[in-house]
């Protein structure tokens, strides 16, 4: 009878997580982490490509497009994922360096083309550039970078 009753103690206990787990808005199951992080990829990707969009027709960068990009990438966040955790924040804080360091990538393609696109993507050369690129605006592309970064931070808590 000992090993009976362990058994069905251990399913009933196993039943009990699996119902804490479903039921918790605290916990995102490995699937729910699969659609925050690809949602945030495909909102960091868009914002990018609206920063380059517009950068491109005006040769003005606007970093007001950062600001509403850490807006987006936190109200995705939010949406997809019940809670946020510390481990939501890492993947909005690295969608939001990928929207800043995609943009030069973004503006190279409209100038040769879109339909090169998917060949500088996987090009580790343009990361390079773009990582160059980024690294020499002038005070005022710093300030937005921060300023973005700090309203993520607001709004994830």
């Amino acid at each position: 009878m000992g090993l009976k009753e362990d058994m069905q103690k251990r399913k009933e206990r196993r039943e009990a997580m699996q119902y804490f787990r479903s039921n918790n808005d605290a916990f995102l199951s490995p699937a729910q982490y699969a659609i925050v992080i690809v949602s945030i990829l495909v909102i960091s990707l868009v914002c990018g490509f609206i920063q380059a969009a517009i950068t491109s027709g005006t040769t003005v960068r606007f970093g007001i497009v950062y600001l509403l990009s850490a807006f987006l990438i936190a109200k995705v966040a939010k949406k997809t994922s019940s809670f946020v955790n510390p481990k939501v924040r890492v993947i909005c804080y690295i969608g939001y360096a990928l929207s800043i360091i995609a943009t030069p990538i973004f503006i190279f393609a409209i100038a040769v083309g879109l339909q090169y696109l998917p060949a500088l993507i996987i090009e580790p050369q343009m990361w390079v550039y773009a990582l160059n690129a980024i690294l020499r605006p002038d005070i005022f592309g710093w300030i937005f970078y921060i300023l973005g970064a700090a309203e993520l931070t607001a709004l994830l808590k």
